[in-house]
C-alpha cells in the first residue's frame, strides 16, 4: 500500500542524522538518542522539512547491534 502510493503521488523522503548521544552504555545494551532531519517532496511541491528526536533502545546479539526499540520523543 505505502510503495504504490508513494510512487503514484511521486513521493521521497530523506533522512539524515546530524547528531547523536549517548544515553547509557554496557557491554551488551546501549540506549542513545538521535536528532533527525527529514525532507519530504511530494510531486512538483516544495520540499518540507522536520526536526525530531528518537530514542533507540539497541541489544548486541551475537556480536551484532540491533535495535529492540524505538521510541519517538
Amino acid at each position: 500500500v505505502v510503495i504504490p502510493g508513494a510512487k503514484q503521488k511521486q513521493i521521497s523522503a530523506v533522512a539524515t542524522v546530524p547528531g547523536a548521544a549517548s544515553v547509557s552504555v554496557t557491554a551488551d545494551h546501549a540506549v542513545i538518542l538521535l536528532f533527525v532531519s527529514q525532507t519530504v517532496v511530494v510531486g512538483q511541491d516544495a520540499p518540507t522539512s522536520t526536526a525530531s528526536n528518537v530514542r533507540v533502545t539497541l541489544d548486541k546479539r551475537d556480536g551484532r547491534w540491533l535495535i529492540s526499540r524505538f521510541d519517538p520523543v
